[in-house]
């Protein structure tokens, strides 16, 4: 809602703010000036509905100003507020400046405050009586009388109809026929069959229709009626009161272009997509023949946070217009908001043309964008889906397309995926996942298993790797390569890893304590997400302190792309884990980029080989030379070596001629309960066997 303008001038502050307090609650908006050309520069600038001045100020005076406003804002509403009552200056006032009132101060804030809204009822009522004087010439009448038999015998039409039809003053305003020869061809028909009803029924509705009058000039018209009987409930009187509606049509039309136009790209907005997509939904009778391309720029926040808005706004009408030169013509185009379009086939062959026209999007994104001096390429995931039943809803089609256009992201962008029912299953889901995990989390279904890692040159115990695993109530044993995803993608990771660590850490004290000789280190993964919280050192230290736990038994695992991910971050968080006397440990090593000279500058104390090069390098010289790589590496660093997902005799053989120092795996234990855990601690006799 646009509130009213007050502007309050007077040369003291105090008074100034004052007002400001009086007003705060009132609906209006408040502007100051203290000085009268300060005033006029305001109203230069901004639309004011009252200006409220003090008389008395230096340089020009509050008159002086009010009649220089008269002259230049006529239609402003004017008051004075003075401290004399000089009957001479009220009266050069009211006469010079058409003041609306004249105050001597002081005055209450809420009779100023009553004057001002008075003010602007009257102003109100003015308008509208000026609204309705300028519209007497858009209106004319025309009154039809019946006789007994309830036959139509007069026609007379009101004066006003001639400005409105511009009937020329020589003819006659006695007959119907007058409307009639005005009507615009593609609405004659449809009118004088309308007429002819009510003038034999002797009843109405309303209507709007077209006219034409001089130099082809069209105007739209709209008619109402009011009926008077007799007592008998007989029709005596049709009164038609016809309106130049064209203005208001124009503007609404303006409005219903504006509710399902986007003002940046001119495609269409969802409010049209969902229009169109439940009126082709409702008329559809196959399924299959309504099909949604989804589109969703990749990576597209990257130009926004490095080139400003502008420019991706730029970006975004030009790829606009690069999807309807793309798009075949007659089809529905819209955009959904941010980076997100969509566009709408339907026919038998819906899904097909879908196809087609997401191969071509494609295909047209090879081409560069060039803004100013920049020139880059995009690229786009798009999910397709069709109406799956007949009685399928807008939002179903729209959450389908949505979804494979997140599995196309997921499997490497810059392609598209038709959705089908396994993706809406994975989907539900993941769903119900990410509906339980908060409360599995708090109530600890959610809990570390603890995986044995073995000294390699004796086989005993040497510290476990705390695993996450989820009891579920319902669904049992729930793996986490299953929910860690969710947790990932919504957010939750961070306080689940936490939840884990101090689980975690919490039995690492109890083995300690336990096992005073040979406890055995504990390790924990932090994911990346996690590892970017600034505040990580504080919260593992708070970990630390709360179960007395010696910080030289907790080792930290990090992904290296994770750790790659904000080199320098990275190294800032692991020099403070370090100085809390945590061990670090790069985890998944060989998969990621990391150069030699980073890995040089991370302060971990140990490297752990990824399993897909252990499982099989029996079997695959490749896989063993890779491993004895990055066991001579961390030996030239002055780092030990993990050796993750041994499941064979054989690999264990070859790990320990390369000198690798510590392994897991299936060989040894799967992840174990605590209870189990802590029984296996020496593996030698197992081997042996």
């Amino acid at each position: 809602m646009v509130l009213p303008k007050i502007l309050f001038v007077d040369d003291e502050e105090e008074i100034l703010q004052s007002i400001k307090r009086e007003f705060h609650f009132e609906p209006f908006e408040i502007l100051t000036a203290k000085s009268a050309v300060e005033a006029l520069k305001i109203l230069a600038g901004e639309h004011v509905d009252i200006i409220v001045s003090d008389d008395r100020m230096p340089g020009m005076s509050g008159s002086e100003l009010l009649a220089e406003v008269n002259r230049l804002h006529p239609e402003i509403c004017k008051i004075m507020l003075t401290g004399h009552g000089n009957f001479a200056s009220v009266v050069r006032s009211i006469n010079e400046a058409r003041i609306y009132r004249f105050l001597l101060k002081p005055v209450s804030g809420e009779e100023l405050i009553g004057i001002i809204h008075h003010a602007l009822q009257e102003r109100a009522q003015k308008n509208d009586l000026a609204a309705l004087s300028q519209q007497a010439g858009n209106v004319c009448t025309c009154a039809v009388h019946f006789d007994e038999a309830g036959r139509p015998v007069s026609f007379l039409w009101s004066k006003n109809t001639r400005s409105l039809l511009q009937i020329k003053a020589g003819d006659w305003l006695d007959s119907w026929e007058i409307l009639e020869k005005y009507l615009h061809k593609e609405d004659r028909e449809r009118v004088i069959t309308f007429y002819k009803s009510c003038l034999s029924r002797g009843i109405c509705t309303d209507i709007e229709f077209r006219v034409v009058l001089g130099h082809g000039l069209v105007r739209w018209i709209s008619q109402t009626c009011e009926i008077s009987r007799n007592a008998q409930d007989e029709p005596i009187q049709l009164l038609f009161i016809l309106k130049d509606i064209t203005e208001e049509k124009r503007y609404r039309e303006w409005l219903e272009e504006q509710a399902f136009q986007d003002n940046l790209t001119g495609l269409g907005n969802r409010a049209l997509l969902f229009r169109f997509l439940e009126e082709l939904l409702a008329a559809s009778s196959f399924v299959g023949d309504v099909a949604l391309v989804f589109l969703d720029l990749d990576d597209f926040k990257l130009i926004n946070d490095s080139l400003g808005h502008l420019v991706g706004d730029w970006v975004l009408r030009s790829f606009a217009e690069r999807l309807q030169e793309t798009a075949p013509e007659g089809v529905t185009q819209v955009r959904l908001g941010g980076d997100e379009f969509a566009i709408l086939f339907h026919g038998p062959n819906a899904e097909r043309q879908a196809e087609k026209t997401a191969g071509r999007i494609l295909q047209a994104l090879q081409e560069p964008f060039q803004v100013q001096e920049y020139r880059f390429h995009l690229s786009a995931s798009i999910g397709i889906a069709t109406n799956l039943t007949t009685d399928c809803k807008a939002e179903d089609v729209l959450r389908d397309a949505d979804t494979a256009m997140y599995v196309a992201k997921s499997r490497g962008k810059r392609g598209y995926q038709v959705f089908d029912t396994v993706m809406h299953n994975k989907t539900a889901e993941r769903f119900s996942l990410l509906s339980d995990m908060p409360k599995a989390i708090v109530d600890q279904q959610i809990s570390p298993f603890y995986q044995p890692i073995v000294h390699l040159d004796n086989l005993r115990l040497a510290g476990y790797e705390a695993l996450a695993r989820w009891q579920h109530p319902e669904r049992g044993m729930i793996l986490p390569s299953t929910f860690i995803p969710v947790a990932e993608e919504s957010g939750l990771i961070a306080t689940l890893g936490m939840k884990i660590m101090d689980l975690a850490c919490a039995q690492a004290r109890r083995w300690q304590q336990k096992f005073p000789a040979s406890p055995g280190f504990m390790s924990i993964n932090v994911s990346s997400l996690q590892f970017r919280q600034k505040d990580l050192a504080k919260r593992i230290a708070e970990v630390l302190k709360k179960h007395s736990l010696d910080p030289a038994l907790l080792k930290v695992e990090i992904t290296e792309s994770g750790i790659m991910e904000d080199v320098e971050l990275s190294l800032s968080l692991m020099d403070e884990l370090q100085r809390l006397g945590v061990r670090l440990q790069i985890d998944d090593f060989g998969t990621g980029y990391s150069s030699l000279s980073y890995l040089r500058r991370i302060p971990a104390q140990t490297i752990k080989v990824d399993q897909s090069f252990v499982i099989g390098m029996e079997a695959n010289a490749e896989k063993r030379a890779i491993v004895k790589t990055i066991i001579d590496l961390a030996g030239s660093l002055g780092m030990e070596v993990v050796a993750e997902g041994v499941e064979t005799a054989d690999q264990l053989a070859l790990l320990a001629s390369y000198g690798c120092h510590y392994v897991q795996g299936f060989l040894f234990d799967r992840p174990l309960p605590p209870e189990e855990a802590e029984l296996r601690r020496d593996y030698s006799r197992k081997e042996a066997s």
